[in-house]
């Protein structure tokens, strides 16, 4: 699972000590790099996010709770979209509510289906009901 983890600098936190607590972790090795798909900082400093591979909650747990005295997680799960595959999508669904004959079935538009040309065995994660929200 990928874990979206935001974090700001507590205030009175230092690069310094960011710096010594980052390498002191990783000589402890509980940073674990082969997880972390990416780190980012904003501009600016004081915050950022990583994106981090873990099974569970609390695999990730071992890489943030050394720092939760010096920064702020907020942890969220995320997949990704294939942006080809969900734009084909939406334009498959706007095609259907735009039907005559859908027009006609119960003023709510047609159900949502993939498009005729996508491979489950490219994005096993395509889940179409995830789109059907009207608000999209």
């Amino acid at each position: 699972m990928l874990w979206y983890c935001r974090f700001s600098w507590f205030p009175g936190t230092t690069t310094e000590r960011v710096r010594q607590r980052v390498l002191r972790q990783h000589a402890a090795g509980t940073n674990h790099p082969e997880m972390i798909r990416g780190w980012y900082n904003l501009a600016g400093g004081g915050a950022g996010f990583m994106l981090v591979e873990a099974e569970d909650a609390r695999i990730l747990n071992t890489i943030l709770e050394p720092y939760m005295d010096l920064v702020r997680w907020d942890v969220h799960a995320v997949y990704e979209l294939p942006y080809t595959a969900v734009t084909d999508h939406f334009r498959g669904i706007v095609r259907a509510a735009s039907a005559p004959e859908t027009r006609e079935m119960a003023g709510v538009g047609a159900k949502s289906q993939a498009p005729a040309d996508y491979d489950p065995d490219f994005d096993p994660g395509y889940e179409p009901f995830a789109f059907d929200s009207p608000d999209i």
